[in-house]
């Protein structure tokens, strides 16, 4: 074991906890005005910094409370998706959230075909033709 802080993971206390916060994340959030369960609101209930749930997350021995991170991603992922389609969420705060955690995000269809649906397989830049008057004005 390194030197340094105890952890403040408590193996089964914590993923009981992290379950909890999942579960019914609107009453623990609710003096935050929450209206999406966040990582954010997670760490506050499990009293703790967002940094330690991050790291948390990624540790290969804590898989079970990786698990529940994933699941509390799912649950706002959806919430976010269904409250954006009916209005009561802000579509660019949506789509921000959606894209960064969500593997979301805006693409264009660019057609690159023509109206006869052929495509060019030749470019040719052609310079304009002047006559002899429009050179010599030209120089």
């Amino acid at each position: 074991m390194t030197a340094g802080r105890k952890t403040k993971y408590e193996g089964q206390k914590t993923l009981t906890k992290a379950r909890e916060y999942v579960k019914d994340w609107a009453k623990h959030d609710s003096k935050y005005g929450a209206v999406i369960p966040t990582v954010e609101g997670l760490a506050l209930y499990l009293k703790v910094h967002r940094d330690t749930v991050h790291t948390w997350t990624k540790d290969p021995e804590k898989e079970e409370f990786s698990d529940i991170v994933k699941e509390m991603y799912q649950v706002q992922g959806a919430l976010l998706v269904n409250k954006s389609l009916t209005g009561d969420f802000r579509e660019k705060t949506s789509n921000a959230l959606l894209s960064r955690h969500h593997d979301y995000g805006e693409r264009q269809h660019i057609d690159l075909t023509s109206s006869d649906d052929s495509f060019p397989t030749i470019i040719q830049l052609v310079a304009p033709e002047f006559d002899d008057d429009e050179e010599e004005q030209r120089h």
